[in-house]
């Protein structure tokens, strides 16, 4: 999941049942997995970060998806596309007419 400028909506308007909706989307979804973050993982986003000027938050992602095989990176945010260990899905390319 790249950067959503949505999710922290919930918790800035308190709406505590929205949140826990999405804690249970996130626990329940079958394509989604919740990982743990390893001291491998925090070397590679820093080498990461270094070597495509990602954000350290954007590392982690990259970084997580590398270590634990991921086919390709699904995100929202273009700044992934400069990364090539690993293959980057950007939803615009894949939404006729732009719709977002």
């Amino acid at each position: 999941m790249g950067s959503n400028p949505a999710a922290p909506i919930p918790l800035k308007n308190h709406d505590q049942n929205l949140q826990l909706d999405f804690v249970d989307f996130l626990l329940r979804h079958k394509s989604i997995r919740m990982l743990e973050i390893e001291t491998k993982i925090g070397l590679l986003a820093a080498q990461l970060r270094a070597k495509y000027g990602l954000k350290l938050r954007d590392g982690f992602q990259v970084a997580t998806a590398i270590t634990n095989g991921c086919e390709a990176l699904l995100t929202n945010d273009d700044q992934f596309r400069r990364v090539s260990d690993l293959q980057v899905l950007v939803v615009e390319d894949f939404v006729p007419g732009n719709v977002l």
